[in-house]
C-alpha cells in the first residue's frame, strides 16, 4: 500500500454522523414511527383522563387506579394495594396456566389460536405445583374469609386484576371499588412481611 492512500472497504459508503460505541448510529430523539405509536396510546379514552396518558400506569386498570388515588382521595387504591394485585394477578396466572384455565382476558380471537399451540415450556416439578397451589389456596382463602366480614369481594378482584376492566361506572363503582380494597388489604396482610 502506498503511504497516506487509503484502501477503500467493500460495500456501501459509511454514513458521516456520530456513532455510539458500539458502532450503531446515534438518534437524536424519537422516531417518527415512536412518535406515532405515542400519540395513539395517548389518545386512548382509558388514558385521555390522565395528566400523563403514555404513563405505562394508564395502560391497565389496576394501574388506573393507582393513579386516581393520587388525584382524588376515595376512588382509587394505595401503591401497597396496587403491589398486592399485581402478585396476585402473578399467582393466578401461574396457576391457570398449570391448571389449563382460559385466559379471562384475551384481547382477540387470534390469542387463541396462538395459546392452541405447544407449550414448549418445561413441565414444573412436584414441589413447584404443590408450591404454587398452597400459594393460591393461602390468597383465595384470606379473600373469602374477608368476604365472611364484608360480602362478596372475589367478583370485584376479579373482574379489576384478572379480566383488567375497570370498575362498573354509576353506582356500583364506589361498592366494587370498596370491595377491592378490602380484599387487596387482605392479601397485602397476607404477603406482608
Amino acid at each position: 500500500m502506498i503511504e497516506g492512500q487509503l484502501m477503500s472497504r467493500p460495500g456501501r459508503p459509511r454514513k458521516s454522523a456520530g456513532r455510539e460505541p458500539s458502532g450503531r448510529l446515534k438518534h437524536s430523539g424519537p422516531s417518527a414511527r415512536e412518535r406515532e405509536i405515542t400519540a395513539v396510546a395517548a389518545s386512548q379514552p382509558h388514558r385521555r383522563a390522565f395528566e400523563k396518558p403514555t404513563d405505562p400506569l394508564t395502560g391497565y386498570a389496576l394501574g388506573r387506579l393507582l393513579l386516581v388515588e393520587g388525584q382524588s382521595e376515595g376512588e382509587g387504591i394505595t401503591p401497597r394495594q396496587h403491589d398486592a394485585g399485581l402478585k396476585f394477578v402473578s399467582l393466578y396466572t401461574r396457576n391457570a396456566r398449570l391448571r389449563g384455565w382460559p385466559n379471562p382476558n384475551l384481547k382477540s380471537p387470534g390469542n387463541l389460536m396462538v395459546a392452541a399451540g405447544l407449550d414448549v415450556a418445561p413441565e414444573p416439578d412436584d414441589d413447584t405445583i404443590a408450591s404454587l397451589r398452597r400459594e393460591w389456596q393461602e390468597a383465595y382463602r384470606a379473600i373469602l374469609d374477608a368476604e365472611k366480614d364484608f360480602g362478596p369481594l372475589f367478583e370485584a378482584v376479579k373482574r379489576v386484576c384478572i379480566e383488567d376492566r375497570d370498575p362498573d361506572v354509576g353506582g356500583m363503582r364506589f361498592t366494587q371499588i370498596g370491595a377491592l380494597r378490602i380484599a387487596l388489604n387482605a392479601l397485602a396482610h397476607l404477603w406482608r412481611g
